[in-house]
C-alpha cells in the first residue's frame, strides 16, 4: 500500500512536470499577412494545453485599439483584454483594420500608402502560454534592421516587441546614410531630398557631438497620410523609424520645410538616447522628449539650419506654449493625462534643456552634459538628471533651477520668472498675435468640453475643426469654427477681448462656422490667461551654451 501511494506521488509529480515543461517550451505562432490597403489578417495558433490567452497591453485605452478588431470565425472572440477561445478551437483569427489613430503607445496597424507599420506590442500576449514567434507574410518586409522578401519568421527575446513594416514596394537604401528606406512614391522630390539630408546630416554630427552613444541605424519609412485634419505629422524613432506626414502639400514651401526638418531631427536625435532605460526616472517623458527637442535644436543651430533669430523664435514659442499649458501650477500637480495631450514634456522639456545647460556650473561646452548623461546610462548607471544638466562632471555641486521646475511645490511660472530676472537670458514682453490665438485656442477648447464632455479639435490656418466627439450638443464632428464673437477666431486683435467680455457677462459666446451659420456655447469655466511671456536674448544664451 505505502509502494502505491508513493507511486502514485511520483506519477503526479512527474503529470505536473511535464505539463510544466510543455507550458514553458509551448510556442504561440501569431501570424500577420497584409491585406493591401485594408490592414492585417492577424491569427494566434495556440497550444492545446493554453486556455487563457491575455493581451500583455491592457487596460482601457488598450482595449479601445482592439476595438475596431474583427473575429473571422465563430472560434474566438475579444472580452476585454482577453482572448476567448471555444472548446476544441486552436486558432484565433481576426481582421485589423489600418489606423492612423494609434490611441496609446505604437500604433497598432498604421498605413502608409503602400505600405503597413504594425507594432507587435498591441499583439503581444502574456508569457503564461509560452514564448511567442511570429510569421509575418507580404511582397516585401523589413524588420530589426534587414529586409526579406514574401514572408519571414521572427522569435523576439522574451517579453519584448518590435516594429515591423508590411509593404507591397521593394525598399531601398540610401546611398548617403546607409538607411534601409520605404519612401512614399507620392512625396514630392524636393521633400525626400530634405528627409534624406536631415537624416544624414543629424546622424554625422551627433555621432561626433555624442561619441559615447551607441547608434543603431534603424529602417526609415516615411510617406504622405490621408487625414481629417490639417497638414501635420506623427511618427516615432524605433528600429523602424517611422515618419507619417498628413496632408503633406507637393508644394515645397519654407513653413513645411522646416517642420518637416524638426520632424525628422527630432526622431533621428531620439536613436542617440536610450529610451527604455530612462523609463525608471519619474520624469521620464521630460527627458526623453525634452532631449529629442533639445538635441534637434541644437544640431540645427550648429549646422546652420536656423539663424540667431529663428532658433530664438523656436525656444520662445517652446517656452511660452509650457507656460501657457502648465498655468499658474507646479509640474509635480499636473497628471500624465494633463501633459501628453498639450505636449508639455516636450516643450517644458526642451526649455528646461537649454536653459538649464546655459546656467551650469562646469566648463564642459553644454551638449557634453547630454553626452556623458547618456553615456553612462548606456553602461548601467542612473545619474541623476539634475546634476547632469546642471553641474555635469563638476565636484560639490548642486542643481538649483531644474528641481524647482520640475519637483518643487513653486508654480513652475514663478520658478521660470526668477530664473531669467538672475540670469537676464529673456525678458517679459506683452503677448503677439501668436501667442493671443494660443489663448484663444485654450479658452474655445473649454467651450468644446463644456459641450461635448471632452475636448479635441484639429487646427486649419483659419480656424479649428471639431473631431469625431460623440456626446456634443451643438457642434458636430468636421464642423470648422472660423469665428468667436462676430471675429475672425485666428489672425485678429479683438476676438479674445470680446470672447471674454461675453463669457464673463452672459456666460455664453456666439460661434461662427463656415456655412454662415451661428451657434451659442456655454463658457463658464475659469479661465487663467497669460498677461506676458518671454523672448529669449539668444546672443547671451548661444555664448553661455
Amino acid at each position: 500500500m505505502k509502494r502505491t501511494y508513493l507511486r502514485l506521488i511520483q506519477l503526479m509529480l512527474c503529470n505536473t512536470a511535464l505539463w510544466y515543461g510543455l507550458n514553458a517550451t509551448a510556442q504561440i505562432e501569431i501570424h500577420m499577412r497584409l491585406l493591401p490597403d485594408q490592414g492585417l489578417s492577424l491569427e494566434y495558433h495556440v497550444p492545446p494545453q493554453c486556455t487563457q490567452l491575455r493581451f500583455d497591453k491592457d487596460g482601457p485605452l488598450a482595449q479601445q485599439i482592439r476595438a475596431s478588431w474583427r473575429a473571422e470565425d465563430e472560434c474566438a472572440s475579444i472580452e476585454g483584454d482577453e482572448i476567448k477561445l471555444k472548446p476544441q478551437c486552436h486558432v484565433a483569427r481576426f481582421f485589423v483594420p489600418s489606423s492612423v489613430n494609434k490611441v496609446t503607445g505604437y500604433p497598432a496597424a498604421f498605413p502608409m500608402a503602400k505600405a503597413l507599420y504594425v507594432h507587435t506590442s498591441n499583439y503581444q500576449l502574456d508569457s503564461r502560454c509560452g514564448e511567442m514567434r511570429y510569421s509575418m507574410f507580404a511582397p516585401h518586409l523589413a524588420y530589426e534592421g534587414r529586409a526579406y522578401q514574401s514572408s519571414s519568421r521572427f522569435a523576439p527575446a522574451a517579453e519584448s516587441s518590435f516594429p515591423i513594416l508590411f509593404s507591397t514596394q521593394a525598399l531601398t537604401i540610401d546611398a548617403g546614410t546607409g538607411v534601409l528606406s520605404y519612401v512614399d512614391e507620392n512625396l514630392s522630390p524636393a521633400y525626400v531630398s530634405r528627409i534624406q539630408e536631415v537624416s544624414r546630416e543629424t546622424i554625422k554630427y551627433l555621432r561626433t557631438a555624442m561619441p559615447k552613444a551607441r547608434f543603431m541605424m534603424p529602417i526609415l519609412a516615411a510617406a504622405n497620410v490621408p487625414h481629417a485634419g490639417a497638414v501635420g505629422f506623427d511618427g516615432d524613432a524605433g528600429n523602424v523609424l517611422r515618419l507619417g506626414l498628413f496632408n503633406w502639400p507637393s508644394e515645397y514651401t519654407a513653413q513645411e520645410k522646416k517642420s518637416i526638418s524638426d520632424f525628422v531631427g527630432h526622431e533621428f536625435s531620439h536613436r542617440f538616447q536610450k529610451r527604455d532605460e530612462v523609463d525608471i526616472y519619474p520624469l521620464s517623458r521630460v527627458i526623453h522628449e525634452g532631449g529629442g527637442e533639445y538635441l534637434r535644436w541644437h544640431t540645427a543651430v550648429q549646422l546652420g539650419w536656423m539663424n540667431q533669430e529663428e532658433a530664438a523664435k523656436d525656444l520662445d514659442d517652446a517656452l511660452n506654449r509650457c507656460l501657457l499649458g502648465v498655468e499658474n501650477k507646479p509640474w509635480q500637480a499636473l497628471s500624465k493625462n494633463y501633459t501628453a495631450p498639450r505636449q508639455l514634456d516636450y516643450r517644458c522639456g526642451f526649455a528646461a534643456y537649454v536653459f538649464g545647460l546655459a546656467a551650469r556650473k562646469n566648463l564642459s561646452v553644454g551638449i557634453s552634459n547630454v553626452a556623458e548623461f547618456y553615456a553612462k546610462i548606456q553602461d548601467g548607471i542612473r545619474p541623476d538628471f539634475f546634476d547632469a544638466i546642471e553641474c555635469g562632471d563638476k565636484l560639490d555641486c548642486h542643481p538649483r533651477w531644474l528641481p524647482q521646475l520640475f519637483t518643487s511645490a513653486i508654480p513652475m511660472a514663478t520658478v521660470w520668472d526668477d530664473f531669467f530676472q538672475q540670469t537676464g537670458f529673456a525678458r517679459r514682453v506683452p503677448p503677439n498675435q501668436v501667442q493671443l490665438d494660443m489663448m484663444i485656442k485654450k479658452v474655445f477648447s473649454s467651450m468644446i468640453k463644456e459641450d461635448c464632455g471632452e475636448s479635441s479639435v484639429f487646427e486649419a490656418s483659419d480656424g479649428l475643426i471639431i473631431d469625431d466627439l460623440k456626446a456634443c450638443k451643438q457642434l458636430k464632428p468636421k464642423m470648422k469654427v472660423i469665428g468667436l464673437e462676430g471675429y475672425a477666431i485666428f489672425g485678429n486683435t479683438q476676438a479674445l477681448p470680446a470672447l471674454l467680455t461675453a463669457c464673463q457677462q452672459h456666460g455664453l459666446a456666439s460661434v461662427q462656422v463656415t456655412n454662415q451659420e451661428s451657434l451659442y456655447l456655454t463658457c463658464k469655466t475659469p479661465f487663467s490667461l497669460n498677461s506676458y511671456f518671454y523672448a529669449t536674448d539668444i546672443t547671451k544664451l548661444l555664448k553661455a551654451l
